[in-house]
């Protein structure tokens, strides 16, 4: 989809993280999730990873996608004008590192009988400050241009650190999926988990390869980061036992 990027020179302007903005038309987040997005919501996190589930969301996948492609505009229309949609803005934005936040074990045990783990995810005044300058940033752009009156979120400025739940994205305060930060990589053992080379500072032969060795993340999904992570990596050990 696209996307409008904070500029490097807003970002320090405004003394604001790494954002973005997307766009989406759907009705008022008070009247809860729409029915074709229960059905989403529901195969995306209840579904078995089987290869019948597989097959299930493969099926559901293929038939969006074809929809998207071939009459998605003309139903989008129609659904604005019956719904009375209004168009959103989706802020995708950086999160700064909270030594507050903790994952810790629970007393919960999973099929196995392993802890499973306990997420006690806390936001900084910096993150609903960054979200803020953003909106309010495309907010006076959009009527310097005369494309319209953009209105903020009051939680927006309610002066907390807390965010909604907005039903119509999931179930939990806003934000991503992605587990980034846990083993951040730092150059010594007192400031992060791995080294430059995604090893575990202290033990030559424990590696760690994904988005928990990011020391922060962007606005944007971290998938390809954490590929060249990985493939670095490779090489890195690769080198190491050819040495041996």
């Amino acid at each position: 989809m696209p996307a409008l990027v904070a500029s490097e020179d807003l970002q320090r302007r405004a003394g604001m993280l790494n954002s973005a903005a997307t766009f989406k038309p759907q009705r008022s987040p008070e009247k809860g999730l729409a029915v074709s997005q229960q059905v989403y919501m529901n195969l995306k996190h209840s579904l078995n990873p089987s290869r019948s589930g597989r097959s299930l969301w493969h099926g559901y996948r293929a038939v969006t996608d074809y929809l998207q492609r071939h009459v998605s505009m003309p139903l989008l229309r129609v659904g604005v004008k019956i719904a009375r949609m209004q168009l959103y803005v989706i802020a995708r934005a950086e999160q700064s590192p909270n030594p507050e936040s903790r994952v810790l074990l629970s007393d919960q045990r999973d099929a196995l009988g392993c802890r499973r783990a306990d997420l006690n995810w806390q936001m900084s005044a910096l993150d609903k400050h960054s979200v803020r300058e953003l909106a309010l940033s495309l907010g006076r752009e959009f009527g310097r241009l005369g494309l319209g009156k953009l209105t903020t979120m009051d939680w927006l400025h309610d002066g907390s650190r807390e965010w909604p739940v907005d039903a119509t994205l999931g179930n939990h305060p806003i934000g991503g999926y992605h587990h980034i930060g846990t083993t951040r990589m730092s150059a010594s053992p007192a400031e992060g988990v791995v080294d430059a080379n995604c090893t575990v500072h202290g033990m030559a032969n424990l590696h760690i390869a994904g988005s928990s060795v990011f020391t922060t993340g962007g606005w944007a999904n971290p998938t390809l980061t954490l590929l060249a992570l990985t493939h670095r990596l490779a090489r890195h050990i690769d080198t190491v036992l050819l040495k041996n």
